[in-house]
């Protein structure tokens, strides 16, 4: 309707005054805004209303000559507190149903993007990490494979050296379970996460750690 921003009052067509002047906080909005420190769920630049009155059905609510402004008496007192009430009751709503949910939304979006961010920091890390370790071990196979068959061909079959390749073995395979379990953690959509069994990840964690106390427990 081209009019600004503001709670006007119309007594039989008529706009009064002061209520609906863009310099009057007759509702104390901008009061309230001014004391949540810009929290508040309703500001005054976003606030539309329309009060319409009548000689004939509100005769207790007077206005001045002119027909400016509602004479000070008991009944524009009561017209004055309704309309705060109300407006409380709107600001509950919108906290409730539209600034709340928006909070909500922005705060799991940053969480979102800073897990995604951190997992993309470990996952190349775990990758990078991976692929050094990784080659090593590869020649520690290899290596202790050479030695075996070279032990085979010179007719030695002595205990102490099978065990040492035994513990050998061990270690190199919890190495790379090691390596496995670090790339785990680093992947997954942060995004397609709806439900999370704990009980789950609690068991592969628990048998991973088991793994490596009996490995630990036998070298």
């Amino acid at each position: 309707m081209g009019l600004s921003p503001q709670v006007r009052i119309y007594r039989d067509g008529v706009h009064l005054e002061p209520f609906g002047s863009p310099t009057a906080d007759w509702l104390g909005i901008s009061e309230k805004r001014a004391k949540r420190a810009g929290h508040a769920h309703i500001v005054p630049t976003r606030l539309f209303g329309f009060v319409e009155i009548t000689r004939i059905k509100h005769q207790e609510l007077k206005d001045t000559t002119g027909r400016q402004a509602l004479i000070d008496n008991d009944a524009a007192l009561a017209l004055v507190t309704v309309l705060r009430e109300q407006l409380t009751f709107l600001e509950d709503n919108v906290r409730t149903h539209i600034t709340e949910p928006k909070w909500k939304v922005s705060r799991r979006k940053k969480f979102v993007e800073r897990e995604r961010a951190r997992l993309h920091s470990l996952g190349m890390l775990s990758a990078g990490l991976g692929h050094e370790l990784r080659q090593p071990l590869q020649v520690l196979r290899t290596q202790t494979g050479n030695i075996s068959t070279r032990l085979v061909e010179l007719g030695v079959n002595d205990q102490e050296i099978g065990q040492s390749q035994e513990a050998i073995d061990r270690n190199i395979q919890r190495m790379d379970e090691s390596i496995t379990y670090i790339g785990q953690i680093a992947t997954g959509d942060i995004d397609e996460v709806d439900d999370l069994d704990l009980a789950e990840h609690l068991r592969q964690d628990a048998q991973f750690l088991k793994i490596h106390v009996v490995l630990m427990a036998s070298t």
